[in-house]
């Protein structure tokens, strides 16, 4: 795939694509009941996922992209593979603090994924 030469060409510093996937996925809902509701509800999409590896040193990061589509037109897999590698090459560097109290901002992606990681929480019965 395109995606992943692209990403290894980027950058010297990419060792490794760590993964890269790319899934088309079609779900369809219906709804009856004895009130006279019937619906039904069809769609589909992808998904496409690459992880990168870079490496300076012994320093040693991982950066990663993905997007859910459901028009594959819209897909831009160098700008997925630019996003990816950006990411890793930023944390090189990236030191351990001391734990204490500070003020955060998180990314967008990274608060989504703490949230699912709590959603079956939430949507459990």
């Amino acid at each position: 795939m395109n995606l992943e030469k692209t990403a290894l060409d980027l950058d010297e510093r990419v060792f490794a694509v760590d993964g890269c996937s790319y899934e088309e996925f079609e779900q369809e809902r219906y709804i009856l009941n004895t009130k006279g509701v019937d619906l039904q509800d069809k769609f589909n999409g992808a998904v496409v996922y690459i992880s990168v590896v870079v490496k300076d040193g012994e320093d040693t990061k991982t950066g990663l992209s993905y997007k859910i589509f459901n028009d594959f037109s819209v897909l831009d897999y160098k700008e997925m593979a630019k996003e990816a590698v950006d990411n890793a090459v930023a944390m090189l560097g990236a030191k351990s603090i001391k734990s204490d109290k500070y003020p955060i901002i998180f990314e967008n992606k990274t608060f989504a994924n703490l949230i699912s990681a709590f959603s079956p929480i939430f949507f459990s019965g």
